[in-house]
C-alpha cells in the first residue's frame, strides 16, 4: 500500500514538470518561415498578460471590416480612436471568469484542462498598440492578414458570432460562442500559434504557454 502510495506521488509531482519541460523545450523548436515576407507591409500584435496571449489585427484594413461581425453595439462603449481589435480563444467557464489570477478557482482550471467544456471567443477594442515587454509585433503580407482573419472567423461558432451579452470584463470586450475544445494540449496559446502558422508565419512546434510565442517575436 506504501508503496503504491509513492508511486502515486512521484506521478503526481513528475506530470506537471513532464508537461512544462516538454512545454518550454518543443516551444522553443521554430516552424515556418525566419522573418516577414518582402511585401509585408500590415502591422499585427501578439499580446500576452503572461499566462495568456491574444491576436490583435487592424479594425479596418485591405477590405476586411470587423465592426461588420461585431458593432458597437456589443461593446459598452466604442472609442472613435479604436483602430484595432484583439481575439482571444479559450475554456468559456474559465475565460469568462477569471480576469486575473487571483479569481482562479481550482475546480474551474480542472475543468478546462480535461476539455469537458465550451470554448469561447474574447474579442477586446484596441488603439495602437505599442510594442514593448508583453506587446510583439508581426509585420505580414495582405494574404497572411486574410489568412489570420479567416482563421479568427472560424473560431466563432457559428457563421454570425454568437453574443454573450453583457459578459465582457468592462465596457471595452465582449465574449461569443466558440468553436472547439480547450485542454491542456490545446490552450490558448496553442490557439494562437495555429493561427499564425495557419498563415505561414514562424511559431513553435507546440507552444502551450505564453513566453514561448514571445520567444520566437524576439528572435525574427
Amino acid at each position: 500500500m506504501l508503496r503504491r502510495l509513492v508511486l502515486l506521488a512521484l506521478i503526481s509531482l513528475g506530470m506537471p514538470l513532464l508537461y512544462g519541460i516538454l512545454g518550454c523545450g518543443l516551444g522553443a523548436i521554430p516552424i515556418g518561415p525566419a522573418g516577414p515576407a518582402a511585401d509585408a507591409a500590415i502591422d499585427v500584435f501578439v499580446v500576452s498578460n503572461r499566462y495568456h496571449t491574444s491576436l490583435v489585427l487592424p479594425l479596418r484594413s485591405h477590405g476586411i471590416d470587423w465592426t461588420v461581425r461585431h458593432p458597437a453595439g456589443d461593446f459598452g462603449a466604442f472609442p472613435p480612436a479604436t483602430s484595432h481589435i484583439g481575439f482571444g480563444w479559450g475554456d468559456r467557464d474559465f475565460y469568462m471568469e477569471t480576469r486575473t489570477l487571483s479569481d482562479m478557482r481550482f475546480i474551474t482550471a480542472l475543468r478546462a484542462i480535461t476539455a469537458v467544456g465550451d470554448t469561447v471567443m474574447h474579442v477586446q477594442l484596441w488603439g495602437e498598440p505599442q510594442p514593448g515587454d508583453n506587446v510583439r509585433m508581426i509585420r505580414v503580407t495582405a494574404e497572411q492578414l486574410r489568412a489570420l482573419s479567416d482563421y479568427v472567423r472560424q473560431s466563432f461558432a457559428g457563421d454570425t458570432p454568437r453574443l454573450y451579452p453583457g459578459r465582457g470584463y468592462g465596457p471595452l470586450d465582449a465574449f461569443y460562442e466558440g468553436n472547439g475544445r480547450y485542454s491542456m494540449f490545446v490552450t490558448c496559446n496553442v490557439w494562437l500559434s495555429r493561427a499564425l502558422s495557419h498563415a505561414g508565419i514562424r511559431t513553435g512546434l507546440w507552444t502551450p504557454f505564453a513566453h514561448s510565442l514571445l520567444f520566437h517575436r524576439d528572435r525574427e
